[in-house]
């Protein structure tokens, strides 16, 4: 059996995302496959919030007997200084959460990547956990945060993240689980003291799904016309889209697009399984 991830899928959200975005950042990240040396805090925060979150619960369904605490210290060494607070707040879940989930929920799947076809192409997701509620299948998808956990952020009713869920969902639960598909849920974590936590049932109207398929084929198009550029001279769209600065600031591929290959330096390929962990990757 492989080793569990965490991670972004074969050919999912993210690749798209990361390409619409701005397709330099996408050759970057997707082709160099390039990291910077020192993660953003709360991307390191989050991935490894994810990677304890899939072995409690891979252990929960008798697929794994790793410990996830063990697992975390095990971390690559770029996300050392992060480690123990991600600790104290996967301490704080399991003294909080068993109840809640044995109430709600017949955990199904951990990190299951399914696979779809959009025009012609193969896209993936892979669900953090796939659920049992009310005898339906529900995809669940865990998200970090230092804000309010009382509501749901609003871009997420907007994500192609959670409209490819719900296509994926509708397309293979009964397939796969024998059950209908009841949708997806948002299992937020808090990352300041006291460590709450909060499953939100999310609406993915019809509408935004067909407008998810039709920008997926056409992002999709776009990467392949652009398979023959040289990937440091793809699109450099983030100066117009804005995407240059994020809500975790300046785009940490900033020195590649100013300096060129000069600011390789700055940089490392990714190699381990934390790498490409980013927050509510599922992708």
């Amino acid at each position: 059996m492989s080793q569990p991830s965490a991670g972004p899928s074969t050919r999912g959200f993210h690749r798209l995302a990361l390409f619409a975005t701005c397709p330099q950042k996408f050759a970057y990240h997707q082709l160099l496959r390039l990291e910077p040396i020192a993660p953003r805090p709360q991307l390191a925060l989050g991935s490894l919030i994810h990677i304890a979150l899939m072995y409690h619960y891979l252990r929960q369904l008798g697929r794994s007997d790793l410990d996830p605490i063990e697992m975390l210290k095990k971390a690559p060494p770029r996300f050392a200084s992060h480690v123990q607070p991600a600790v104290e707040i996967y301490k704080a879940y399991v003294e909080h959460r068993p109840h809640e989930d044995s109430r709600r929920w017949t955990i199904l799947d951990v990190e299951r990547e399914f696979e779809i076809t959009i025009a012609g192409e193969l896209y993936t997701q892979r669900v953090d956990l796939v659920v049992l509620e009310s005898n339906s299948v529900v995809f669940v998808d865990h998200k970090s945060t230092a804000g309010s956990l009382k509501t749901l952020s609003p871009e997420w009713s907007m994500s192609g993240q959670f409209a490819g869920y719900q296509v994926i969902g509708k397309a293979l639960a009964e397939q796969v689980y024998g059950r209908p598909f009841g949708g997806v849920a948002v299992n937020v974590v808090g990352t300041t003291a006291p460590y709450e936590t909060k499953i939100h049932k999310l609406e993915v109207r019809t509408e935004i799904e067909r407008h998810f398929l039709g920008a997926a084929r056409q992002t999709q198009l776009e990467i392949t016309r652009s398979e023959k550029l040289d990937p440091l001279d793809y699109e450099k769209r983030g100066l117009v889209s804005g995407a240059c600065m994020g809500r975790y600031g300046v785009c940490e591929y900033e020195p590649l697009c100013k300096y060129g290959r000069g600011a390789l330096v700055e940089f490392q390929n990714s190699i381990d399984d934390a790498t490409f962990v980013a927050q509510g990757s599922g992708a």
